[in-house]
């Protein structure tokens, strides 16, 4: 069984990646996720980089999962990623790790932790208020517009067939707004 998060759960990792998406400035879709990086201070380092790093831990943990953060004594966060995998996959695990950093997973022990960060990708890289700006038609205009895989330009292409949202959040307002020119350019 898979592992749920409550609706209100839910619609708070919704608010929490409409923020980060305003305040890291994107304003064009596939998210850039080193521009967030940059922007928050995390730095991303592929696995064919950890040899040279010489930390026996961290190439352990790089071989029981695709990706993994890590909080140092600096105060600074370092997201760990497979670079073996497809490109689809190192960002949906980016995300994903980015996830783990925003929800404060760090600090917090939460319940349905793994599955919070899943929804917090998703959202990142396919911001549902603003694909159903975009006319989008099938799952490969997802597919390609974010830079993610079919499985989730799929699932997300049936979530806007059923959701077509009226009522306007103000984050909501104002994220679309620093989308305009992109929206426009479809």
């Amino acid at each position: 069984m898979k592992n749920k998060v409550s609706r209100q759960k839910y619609l708070y990792i919704q608010y929490k990646t409409r923020k980060f998406l305003l305040e890291n400035k994107i304003n064009i879709l596939p998210t850039n996720l080193n521009k967030i990086a940059n922007n928050m201070g995390w730095q991303l380092v592929p696995y064919s980089k950890l040899p040279a790093l010489n930390v026996e831990k961290f190439i352990l943990m790089s071989k029981k999962a695709t990706g993994f953060s890590v909080l140092l004594p600096s105060g600074q966060y370092v997201i760990f990623y497979d670079d073996n995998i497809s490109e689809t996959a190192q960002r949906f695990t980016i995300a994903h790790e980015m996830g783990h950093i925003a929800l404060r997973h760090f600090t917090k022990n939460q319940k349905n932790r793994e599955t919070q960060a899943n929804i917090f990708a998703a959202k990142l890289l396919m911001p549902d208020c603003i694909l159903n700006e975009c006319n989008i038609h099938s799952k490969n205009q997802i597919k390609t517009i974010c830079n993610v895989n079919s499985n989730f330009a799929r699932n997300m292409f049936f979530k806007l067939q059923k959701t077509k949202n009226n009522h306007i959040t103000n984050i909501e307002y104002k994220l679309k707004k620093q989308f305009k020119n992109f929206i426009n350019s479809l």
